[in-house]
């Protein structure tokens, strides 16, 4: 667990994070690329301008981040729960979203036709580049009922 609130402008690349308790952290302007961030808990943490790069995401908790005009090309988050999140004006080109959990998330993204969403996850609050359709491989599934 890192114990400061804030890792802004942080440079922690190419480094071991798998499993990092992250949550709530203020990781603005991080460059974080290439960082192995495997299954780590980064509920409501700030990653807007963060440079993630080919950072491995894969199972993260990402509910709830801001990930505005970050860089994510060529980030793999593999079945990432990303419910919530704002990844508004973010790179993603070539980022890998496959089975990633997309309900109530802002991908008004840069390079979304780029990126993968095959068998990803949407509901009606999941918000799309402006005239681009859901992608054609991911699945939408109706809000559960309170």
């Amino acid at each position: 667990e890192v114990l400061a609130e804030t890792l802004e402008g942080v440079t922690l690349v190419d480094v071991q994070l798998h499993r990092a308790l992250l949550e709530n952290k203020n990781l603005t302007n991080a460059n974080l690329t290439k960082a192995n961030m495997r299954s780590a808990l980064l509920g409501g943490a700030n990653l807007s301008h963060a440079n993630l790069t080919a950072t491995n995401l894969i199972m993260a908790d990402l509910r709830g981040v801001n990930a505005s005009n970050a860089n994510l090309t060529h980030a793999n988050l593999l079945f990432s729960d990303l419910r919530n999140a704002c990844f508004f004006e973010a790179r993603v080109e070539h980022a890998n979203f496959h089975g990633a959990d997309l309900r109530g998330t802002d991908m008004r993204c840069i390079g979304f036709e780029l990126a993968d969403f095959s068998e990803a996850i949407w509901d009606q609050d999941t918000r799309f580049p402006d005239g681009a359709p859901a992608p054609a491989d991911a699945k939408r599934v109706a809000r559960r009922a309170h």
